[in-house]
């Protein structure tokens, strides 16, 4: 695992995320670009499938295929209306940027969602897995022993599994401990 922490933001709610037409939870993309192109090396020997867990409306997802060049970016959120908002957003791309990134409906804590999303069902199919403030929401709800194990369930072993948080090291790392 690897954290990073960055203190804490004021969140937009939903309604307005919509209304703008994306916005970026706790960091924009260049602010932590380099910490990811810093970890590729350790999966730099194949060609890495990458999940973005709760993508909301971020451009995270296409900016990472726009900087890194991945192959295919798998985005999920449990928000349905968010999917369908990225789907339409990133229809304006060229055709073969837009054909690089995925976007499904599906619920990391439930392990339930689309049943079109074959690479979700798969264990250990993906190098990279990103989270950029999804830990710290479902910290506060209190289910994210369940995220956690189906996230390293997904996670292919020498897999990195990226997490962008807004919680002090102290607390995420005792979290995050793998015996």
């Amino acid at each position: 695992f690897v954290v990073g922490y960055f203190g804490p933001q004021s969140p937009t709610p939903k309604d307005q995320m919509l209304k703008v037409g994306n916005f970026e939870w706790i960091l924009e993309f260049n602010d932590i670009e380099q910490c990811i192109s810093n970890e590729l090396h350790k999966i730099a020997s194949r060609t890495p499938k990458v999940l973005v867990i709760g993508c909301g409306t971020s451009q995270l997802s296409e900016k990472l295929i726009e900087s890194f060049n991945f192959e295919v970016v798998v985005s999920i959120d449990n928000d349905g209306d968010c999917i369908e908002h990225m789907k339409r957003h990133t229809q304006s791309l060229t055709t073969k940027q837009s054909a690089k990134l995925l976007w499904y409906c599906y619920d990391i804590v439930e392990d339930y969602g689309n049943s079109q999303a074959p690479e979700l069902a798969k264990d250990g199919y993906f190098d990279l897995i990103i989270d950029k403030g999804t830990f710290d929401a479902i910290l506060v709800e209190g289910s994210v022993a369940s995220m956690l194990v189906d996230a390293y369930r997904m996670l292919c072993d020498g897999g990195i599994y990226m997490i962008f948080s807004i919680n002090n090291p102290t607390l995420l790392d005792p979290l995050l401990s793998i015996p």
